[in-house]
């Protein structure tokens, strides 16, 4: 599992135990009794002389807190509480597991949560004394695992956060491709994702380099800082290019490259219009542009064809359903074109060397 992926479960699961509101406030308030009981089970402790008044006023007093648990629980919404305890185990397992085993500390929360509503039930129903301190005994151990649990998810985010950041003239952009399944491919999606880099500096007259922050493997996750104009321009690029390649991909396996001529560009990027935004002056197309525009094609295809979910900026970007089924049952098959991505633009049958039909 990549390491975005994981964090992304861990603050998935961190906004679930925060949203469990009301459970978080039936917990404390429940506990508050439990330390009463505490303070009059430690009184009884200290009766050294044996004192049987005093026995007997710390279990009348225990009798009374206990029996004050009838204010809490009659404050709060059952039906609240048992649906907010169904929604943290969903989202404990939509986070945490997708499909994977269990995790033992995930289980332990499960336990405690069943525990809890169980108790809870249990005491709506009789409201005795008896009944109540399974409740209470509950609250406490439930409470306690909430903060271990919170506690290592908390720690794990802490130590995957990166201090490594992007300086004043630069920016980040992280991308996650989920279908790279060999070295050969790995290396030929991180050299298409310089070379895009590289053509658009050249584009822009910019010479700020390429830092890397982070690559893994498993898939790819890379996330890099460059020039914060260069960047920009890449990611529009990057998502445009990711949405013509789904929305055109079909359930037949068909897939739509972005042709290499620059009116293509245009009309699939809006190439020009973008890059003139960005201070370049494309009033007369010449050859530089015309090649860049080839060579963005070329390289946009070379990262992008292949993968049915792939992430940019933390923007998910997929094909979805069946047409997903169909791309994963496919091998991936190396193409001539992705070969060449670092080399110049080769013009086909049907262009001329300037990128025209």
């Amino acid at each position: 599992m990549l390491q975005t992926q994981l964090l992304k479960r861990i603050e998935k699961t961190l906004a679930a135990l925060a949203a469990a509101e009301t459970l978080t406030q039936v917990v404390d308030s429940i506990n508050k009794i439990n330390d009463g009981i505490k303070s009059e089970l430690k009184s009884i402790a200290r009766n050294t002389n044996q004192d049987g008044s005093k026995f007997q006023n710390s279990a009348n007093s225990i009798h009374s807190i206990l029996a004050a648990l009838k204010l809490t629980t009659s404050s709060i919404s059952a039906r609240t509480l048992f649906l907010e305890i169904a929604e943290l185990r969903s989202g404990l397992y939509a986070a945490m597991q997708e499909g994977q085993q269990q995790h033992e500390l995930i289980s332990s929360v499960n336990r405690q949560l069943d525990f809890f509503a169980t108790a809870y039930d249990n005491y709506i129903a009789h409201q005795t004394a008896e009944a109540a301190l399974p409740l209470v005994i509950g609250a406490q151990s439930l409470k306690q695992t909430l903060i271990e649990f919170q506690s290592a998810l908390e720690y794990v985010k802490g130590n995957f956060s990166d201090s490594l950041g992007p300086n004043a003239n630069e920016t980040e952009l992280s991308l996650t491709l989920t279908r790279v399944d060999s070295l050969e491919e790995f290396i030929k999606k991180l050299a298409a994702i310089n070379c895009i880099y590289a053509e658009l500096c050249m584009i822009l007259n910019i010479s700020t380099p390429l830092r890397i922050s982070k690559i893994e493997s498993g898939s790819l996750w890379i996330r890099i800082f460059g020039d914060t104009k260069v960047i920009d321009l890449a990611t529009k690029f990057l998502e445009g290019a990711a949405r013509y390649f789904h929305n055109n991909y079909t359930t037949e396996g068909k897939i739509s490259a972005i042709p290499h001529r620059i009116d293509s560009m245009n009309s699939i990027l809006d190439f020009s219009n973008k890059l003139k935004e960005s201070g370049v002056d494309v009033t007369n197309l010449n050859d530089e542009l015309i090649k860049g525009a080839v060579v963005l094609a070329k390289n946009l295809n070379a990262l992008i064809e292949q993968q049915p979910l792939m992430e940019i900026n933390g923007k998910e970007f997929s094909i979805g359903g069946d047409a997903q089924s169909a791309l994963l049952k496919q091998p991936v098959i190396p193409r001539l074109e992705n070969s060449l991505a670092t080399d110049e633009p080769q013009p086909s049958a049907h262009q001329d060397e300037n990128g025209a039909a």
